[in-house]
């Protein structure tokens, strides 16, 4: 159990973060293969406009699989200087005029090379984010520039545009990388590019520093797994601000978990570790440990879902790897597995797991790593694009709040796939209203009181949702669920929190705040807490004794309490035992575990969950969207969940055309 518990948590860190895809994420490149190990760089096929550049990345897969980044060794150039210049760290920068390029790297006898297209689109406009923001004297925070051009194609532009502050409170290096200097009621950060300009708004507290939060808590890792840390420090009001690239990250033994500058921990060799996070601001620093522990085990197998799709060209799927270990733990490879489609004409990856169909036919994928392989088939189909929705059609955010809005696509066969990481994101109007996450395709942040439309754009195809952005006069109480409830050990615990919002005039609304509230607990070695809510049930330190949980948000506080047991699952129920829903639409499965004391737990959250096709019925598993059932076409099928080793009843659920209902 142990084993399961430390790898759950490394499935659910790395779900949470999300499979977003940028032009700089990994890919498979054309390689040569050097006798025992290969050369790719990233990204693989890529676009950028006139006057901008890209950053291209070099690793080296050795012949166990593991992989070292080379970027800094090898040879960089390209087969046109005059079209583009490419320095000794990968970074290309279009010179002039347009056309394509073929860019090489190369260390001793290893090759690759990658396809670069330099466009020349008008700029429509230029969006800086976080659009508002607040920050502590003496901290930093990375501002990104992202510009949308007339064809509504969108580029990070970071490295290309012209930075600066609107006073002396704040200084912004050419990156965009700002220095909080004093305290400010709200700084400007300016982007120009092209004559276009994008603002953004940064308030500069002074408050005191009471703690800092580091999430996970406690880390059990099995060898050569890997684990995101994120920092988060509370100001004496209470206010949480993210720290995670503030923070020095230094590892007490590297030789047993390695600890990078972003908080990624590797663990490299069995035993037992600290990872001291350290901050230092205005000439005062705060720190704490987290303690990691390195397990051993043998991977025997991989096990790569969704299996045997059929998608459309132009469409993609997400794909995970997870591993099986030889004493029946799993844990999640899909960041550090080598992805690759047989033939890259048909499928190609943009990022870990994340692949594009580019034409019609069959091709095979497969995840490598250390010596082990596992594969799927995978079909491009001829169907054409019809239309696209965005949901939901209506929503209502007070102003602060984040949401994260899906694309779905309709296809001429009748398939309707979510197509949220590859439509453009952009506004109608009113674009200072509300702002997308670069980085996390269609997560919004509402920012000022007003009317807007959330837009999707693929190709010529364009949806839009309505969203009325309230301003509230204030926040008067949080509450979260449970209230008191019982962890079974090594089981997550799913915490919501819920913001009642005041706006005046007797108008009260309640809103779900649970992915932005700062969660912690008082007792680390109970449970480890994520930034989701998400709790793990540990060990029970003290039998009987209750386990406090603390949530903060918008300077207020809510208390839970979580009593820790340890018992064996006795059965898993799925519900609802059998559903009927049109093609298109989702359905949320939950599975409970019985306990042999008569006990029960939602486990929808850490559940491995299945569905007998794919290609009719695709489920997430264990993670934020767990047990979230997307139907794509027509067809009888069963879903059923796994914990523990133990199978849940077989939930059935029948697909029908989405016509045949009016929808």
């Amino acid at each position: 159990m142990p084993f399961l518990k430390s790898n759950l948590i490394f499935f659910l860190a790395l779900f949470l973060m999300g499979s977003c895809f940028s032009e700089g994420s990994y890919a498979i490149a054309k390689r040569t293969n050097n006798g025992t190990q290969s050369l790719v760089i990233s990204p693989f096929k890529t676009t950028i406009n006139k006057e901008t550049s890209v950053a291209y990345v070099a690793t080296l897969i050795k012949a166990d699989g593991t992989k070292q980044n080379v970027t800094d060794q090898v040879s960089w150039s390209s087969n046109n200087a005059n079209l583009i210049s490419i320095d000794e760290k990968g970074i290309a920068k279009s010179i002039a005029g347009k056309g394509s390029v073929v860019i090489f790297a190369q260390l001793n006898a290893s090759k690759a090379q990658a396809t670069l297209t330099i466009t020349d689109k008008q700029l429509l406009n230029l969006v800086v984010t976080p659009s508002h923001s607040i920050l502590r004297v003496g901290l930093t925070k990375q501002f990104n520039a992202t510009a949308t051009f007339a064809d509504n194609s969108q580029q990070n532009i970071s490295r290309d545009v012209t930075w600066s502050a609107s006073d002396s409170n704040a200084s912004v290096d050419d990156l965009g990388l700002m220095t909080a200097n004093s305290v400010s009621q709200g700084t400007t950060i300016n982007a120009s590019y092209l004559q276009q300009n994008g603002t953004a708004t940064s308030v500069i507290s002074a408050s005191e520093i009471k703690e800092i939060n580091i999430t996970p808590s406690i880390v059990s890792l099995n060898l050569g797994v890997v684990e995101q840390l994120s920092a988060t420090v509370i100001l004496a009001d209470d206010t949480a601000i993210d720290v995670v690239h503030n923070v020095k990250w230094i590892s007490s033994d590297p030789t047993i978990a390695d600890v990078n500058s972003d908080g990624l921990v590797t663990a490299d060799s069995v035993g037992h570790d600290k990872v001291n996070v350290s901050l230092s601001y205005a000439g005062e620093s705060i720190s704490t440990d987290v303690d990691v522990t390195v397990l051993p085990a043998k991977l025997i197998s991989i096990d790569i879902s969704p299996k045997n799709v059929n998608v459309p060209q132009g469409a993609y799927a997400q794909y995970s790897a997870v591993g099986l270990n030889s004493d029946g733990s799993i844990f999640d490879l899909t960041r550090q597995v080598v992805w690759q489609s047989s033939d890259p004409q048909i499928a190609i990856f943009k990022s870990n797991g994340f692949a594009i169909a580019e034409k019609a036919g069959n091709t095979k994928i497969t995840a490598k790593f250390s010596g082990i392989t596992g594969q799927t088939d995978a079909t491009v189909n001829s169907a054409t694009l019809q239309g696209i929705d965005v949901e939901p059609t209506q929503k209502t955010l007070p102003t602060g709040l984040k949401f994260q809005y899906q694309a779905f696509g309709r296809y001429s066969n009748g398939t309707v796939l979510e197509l949220t990481d590859i439509v453009s994101w952009m506004f109608d109007k009113n674009t200072d209203l509300a702002s997308f996450d670069p980085l996390r395709k269609g997560l919004l942040t509402a920012d000022k009181e007003g009317s807007a439309m959330p837009t999707a754009t693929l190709g010529t195809d364009t949806a839009s949702a309505n969203l009325n952005i309230l301003k509230p006069r204030k926040i008067k109480y949080i509450s979260i669920t449970p209230i008191n409830s019982k962890a079974i050990m090594d089981t997550f615990l799913k915490f919501t929190a819920t913001a009642l919002y005041d706006f005046g005039n007797g108008k009260l609304q309640d809103f779900d705040v649970t992915n932005e509230t700062s969660w912690s607990t008082n007792m680390h070695n109970d449970l480890s807490f994520d930034k989701n809510g998400l709790s793990l049930a540990v060990h029970q330190s003290i039998p009987g004794s209750p386990v406090g949980i603390n949530a903060r948000f918008g300077g207020h506080t809510y208390n839970a309490m979580v009593d820790v047991v340890n018992q064996l699952v006795d059965s898993i129920q799925v519900t609802p035992a059998t559903k009927v829903i049109a093609m298109g639409r989702s359905q949320q499965y939950t599975a409970i575990a019985f306990y042999k004391d008569g006990s029960y737990v939602d486990i929808t959250t850490q559940a491995n969950w299945n569905s007998s096709d794919n290609s009719v019925i695709s489920i997430k598993s264990l993670g934020n969207k767990s047990g979230l059932a997307q139907s794509h076409d027509q067809g009888n099928e069963q879903i059923s969940a796994m914990f523990s080793g133990v199978s849940s009843n077989k939930a059935s659920i029948n697909v029908f055309p989405a016509a045949s209902s009016g929808l």
